[in-house]
């Protein structure tokens, strides 16, 4: 997979056109041209991300005495070395070894357990002895994460029975391929990188600190902040990066699903999306345009859209399906909406990208048409990378679209996503996937 640096990607992904339905801000971070300084507005009564409880992740569990962990050797197979070494990591006083088997008395032990269902979880105590077990890898490595969230201290351990909602089958014959559970206590940049992919305005700051992208109680956090920068007066709002799987992360054919809570307020714009990308066309296949898939916008409402959009060479001529006609998903109560979670999901076939919520297909898009004049349908058969946005609409925004301006007492918005999956059928299209660790390209981050 095409290997590139941060700076190439940032400045080849920065898309400054106005379109109505695309995922792409209209007018570049820095631009100042034909703005009038203000006084910087007080920050005072500013509510801090901080400022929020979501309970939805928490779990039962109880603290035990227990031996451990010095003195100790953590046993698991090969298929979970990964999590075996983020439990060394933790205890990294302990100078624990990670072995395949050991007749040591002071064990950790990692175990698939096949009288266990996918899903569930079970960390206790037989013995001396501590037992991480799961019916599936996914699962146990979810274990793992929620005993380090836990924090125990040195002489205790941290005990829980759990069943989670995890499945390696989707729908008829779909197989789990990839995804992230986000249990981690920072983003995983094995599996993600950051990009410009939406760009800021004058009064729109685009970053990626931990204040605007975070990664903890088990959800990957996304706000759009009120927030005051004093080396650049201008600015009013911080947003993230879009958080993509680009470089990553590229699939062609599968069911993707998030579990997530929206902002579903005046100047949201969250966005769960997709683009393809030129440097793993196939073979066979005229790259005339790139494709993004929309699974779903909110525009500033209470109203899910989802999207496909044609980019035409310099991407000023767009050809954006919706102006044709396409189903929305509209929640009737924004504010109870913006505290629940909910699956979004789309299947992806050779034929046909079918978008739903909670389970329930409500838009079908026949990629066999073409919508328009060119007889091209190819870059819907093109791998895509996925994306996470959550952006604001502005007063400079240059939209027609309902702006924050008017909601301010009601930020930050939170774009919180539990979890994401990839599955695939068997033999059905192709996957990509590197896992290189490029935490490095993002050291000053804060």
């Amino acid at each position: 997979m095409l290997k590139i640096k941060k700076l190439a990607v940032l400045i080849f992904c920065v898309f400054i056109i106005v379109t109505a339905a695309g995922c792409t801000n209209n007018t570049d971070v820095s631009s100042t041209s034909s703005f009038v300084p203000r006084e910087p507005y007080q920050a005072e009564n500013v509510v801090s991300v901080n400022d929020f409880v979501d309970t939805d992740g928490d779990f039962k569990y109880d603290i035990v005495s227990w031996d451990g962990p010095k003195g100790y050797v953590i046993v698991a197979p090969q298929e979970l070395n990964d999590s075996a070494k983020i439990l060394k990591e933790y205890y990294v006083d302990a100078s624990l070894k990670i072995q395949s088997s050991s007749t040591e008395d002071n064990k950790i032990v990692l175990k698939i357990d096949g009288e266990l269902e996918e899903g569930e979880i079970k960390v206790y105590l037989d013995g001396k002895d501590l037992i991480f077990s799961a019916g599936h890898s996914v699962s146990l490595n979810s274990a793992v994460h929620k005993y380090i969230r836990t924090a125990p201290e040195y002489g205790k351990a941290t005990i829980f029975e759990l069943e989670t909602d995890f499945s390696s089958t989707a729908l008829d014959g779909y197989k789990y391929v990839w995804g992230d559970e986000f249990e981690g206590s920072d983003v995983d940049f094995t599996k993600w990188s950051f990009g410009l992919h939406m760009g800021g305005t004058t009064k729109i700051e685009v970053s990626y600190d931990k204040n605007v992208i975070d990664v903890n109680d088990g959800r990957l956090k996304l706000h759009a902040l009120r927030f005051y920068n004093p080396e650049r007066a201008e600015t009013e709002y911080r947003v993230p990066y879009g958080v993509a799987t680009q470089n990553k992360m590229h699939f062609l054919y599968g069911y993707a699903e998030i579990r997530a809570r929206l902002p579903l307020f005046s100047g949201a714009w969250p966005s769960f999306w997709a683009k393809t990308d030129a440097s793993l066309k196939v073979e066979g296949n005229p790259n005339s345009f790139l494709g993004e898939i929309d699974i779903f916008e909110v525009f500033g409402d209470n109203i899910v859209k989802p999207n496909l959009i044609k980019w035409y060479g310099d991407k000023t001529d767009a050809m954006a399906v919706s102006y044709i006609d396409v189903n929305e998903w509209p929640w009737e109560d924004s504010e109870k909406q913006a505290t629940e979670y909910h699956t979004y999901g789309f299947e992806w076939t050779s034929k046909t990208i079918t978008m739903s919520v909670d389970g329930e297909p409500y838009q079908t898009f026949d990629i066999t048409k073409t919508y328009d004049k060119r007889e091209t349908m190819s870059s819907f058969h093109e791998p895509i990378y996925l994306i996470f946005n959550n952006h604001l609409f502005a007063t400079d925004s240059l939209t027609s679209r309902p702006i924050i301006e008017n909601n301010h007492n009601m930020l930050p918005y939170r774009y919180y996503i539990d979890y994401i999956r990839v599955y695939q059928k068997d033999g059905v299209g192709k996957l990509y996937i590197d896992s290189t660790d490029d935490s490095e390209l993002y050291a000053d981050r804060k």
